[in-house]
């Protein structure tokens, strides 16, 4: 079984400073914030047909806290697929 790369749902891109990271952002992308409260993340709105969100997650700027990219992705059988994973000699 191979995950389809084409199954990304979601994207979280880890920030130290949501201001900055939402001027920046919308300011590049054209990436807005909407009105959504999902813990402290800042869901920003993305164009129709666009198969997949995107959140800003706020990070400390302690040590393994700072900035960084998460992707999600749809599987049928998400414990096999972490199975591989963690059997995977790079894992």
């Amino acid at each position: 079984m191979q995950l389809d790369p084409a199954a990304l749902c979601q994207i979280e891109i880890a920030v130290t400073d949501v201001a900055r990271a939402l001027a920046f952002y919308g300011g590049a992308f054209g990436w807005r914030p909407v009105p959504a409260e999902i813990h402290e993340y800042v869901v920003l709105e993305v164009p129709p047909g666009c198969p997949y969100g995107l959140a800003l997650v706020p990070r400390g700027a302690g040590a393994g806290q700072g900035g960084g990219v998460v992707p999600y992705f749809a599987a049928e059988d998400a414990e096999a697929v972490a199975r591989r994973a963690e059997e995977s000699p790079a894992g």
